[in-house]
């Protein structure tokens, strides 16, 4: 037969009770499982600190990571799992301390499996006074809630053979940590988005992110007055910059160097030297003469006020358009084009991020930095596109002005 069950967690009333707690958590951090640490006592201090101020609600994961590892609000805890590592070993280091015989009759402080929130526990037929005249407390220094990591400073009066000993066992341990930390990392991203996104981040320059400026090109500025200037330079619209916002973070995200320019700014040269992204259609010049080699592109026939994708198979059928003339609330749907291919002209990787309206353009760069939005185009497209040119139509339905999510229309590799 397993060992008995469990008393029923105790619940934590009175300023005594917490204080009581918190002995237990100096006792616990002072034992050998966790005292040569500063990542475990840090956690376990901030999760107990928490429930005693009444806040376990939001002892959540990425709370936690935020806190104790310095991670951005916004971080991918699938992607980085340091917080879930930490509390199983933490786990395992609790159950070590009390199966040692001479703690059977101390408060127990358990991390449960899949949560951030400790309980507390009496032992076995052991009373509330027992308890608090238990063992004596060792003495550790507090562990402020939010403490970082910190670099651990080697043990004092240690020989030098013992110190390179422990250093070597350091180097090692932190070579196949690093190695493991690397793997679960990185593997959940190698993922079809980045492959898709592999030949941006090869080249040793930035990517030129560049965007369409609603005026087109500006005038001589020696001809206008400062406040005309003000007025007319660098005119973007949101969603452009929302969308260029967004593939600069991602590939930054992932390591690459990023340029953010206008349209107007950029230049064949910038082009030839770098793999670039280009934003916006109609308003960006450098997009209209990339799409016009590839199987689909923009049209706006001269004297009409429809604006279309075009599959140059079937030029006839302008399935994918939005009328200009319309009333903007109107609107219900719209595309955009997403592409990666090699530019002949300037022998660099170029990628489209461009929609007919600026709900496409949202769409498109939320496809482009999304990989559950990706793996959908990946699955339509043919096999072995990793390594072809590939276009895509997409998708997205519009109501009063909020863009829906992006559906892929049409996909074709060469």
């Amino acid at each position: 037969m397993g060992q008995p069950e469990q008393e029923p967690r105790w619940i934590v009333e009175t300023e005594e009770h917490r204080n009581l707690v918190r002995k237990q958590l100096r006792r616990l951090l002072g034992a050998a499982q966790f005292r040569n640490s500063r990542r475990y006592p840090a956690f376990l201090q901030f999760v107990v600190e928490e429930t005693l101020k009444g806040n376990e609600s939001g002892l959540k994961e990425r709370t936690v990571g935020i806190w104790i590892f310095d991670r951005s609000p916004d971080y991918d805890t699938n992607a980085d799992p340091i917080v879930r590592v930490t509390a199983g070993e933490i786990r395992k280091r609790i159950a070590q301390y009390y199966q040692e015989q001479s703690h059977g009759d101390e408060l127990r402080i358990e991390l449960p499996l899949g949560s951030y929130v400790p309980v507390f526990r009496h032992p076995q037929g052991t009373s509330f006074r027992e308890i608090e005249s238990a063992a004596v407390v060792p003495t550790t220094p507090e562990i402020e809630p939010g403490l970082r990591l910190l670099t651990e400073k080697p043990p004092k009066h240690e020989t030098l053979e013992t110190r390179l000993h422990r250093i070597a066992f350091v180097v090692l341990f932190a070579g196949a940590a690093l190695c493991l930390a690397t793997v679960a990392v990185r593997w959940p991203r190698t993922n079809d988005l980045d492959r898709f996104w592999a030949p941006a981040k090869s080249g040793s320059g930035p990517v030129f992110i560049c965007m369409a400026e609603i005026n087109g090109p500006p005038p001589d500025d020696s001809e206008l007055t400062l406040e005309q200037h003000v007025k007319r330079a660098d005119l973007v619209t949101f969603s452009d910059a929302a969308a260029g916002a967004q593939i600069v973070r991602f590939l930054e995200s992932r390591g690459a160097k990023t340029r953010l320019t206008s349209e107007s700014a950029t230049t064949i040269t910038d082009l030839r030297a770098n793999p670039s992204v280009l934003i916006g259609a109609f308003d960006n010049p450098w997009t209209m003469r990339a799409v016009s080699q590839l199987p689909f592109q923009f049209v706006h026939p001269e004297g009409t006020t429809v604006i279309s994708i075009e599959d140059r198979k079937d030029p006839s059928h302008r399935r994918w358009s939005v009328d200009l003339s319309e009333p903007y609330s109107k609107l219900t749907q719209d595309y955009a084009i997403v592409a990666r291919f090699h530019d002949s002209t300037t022998d660099q990787v170029t990628y489209i991020a461009a929609g007919l309206e600026a709900s496409g353009t949202s769409s498109a760069s939320e496809v482009l930095t999304n990989p559950k939005l990706f793996r959908l185009l990946a699955r339509a497209a043919s096999p072995g596109w990793e390594s072809k040119n590939i276009e895509a139509v997409i998708g997205t339905q519009v109501v009063n002005g909020n863009t829906g999510s992006p559906t892929i229309v049409a996909v074709y590799c060469w």
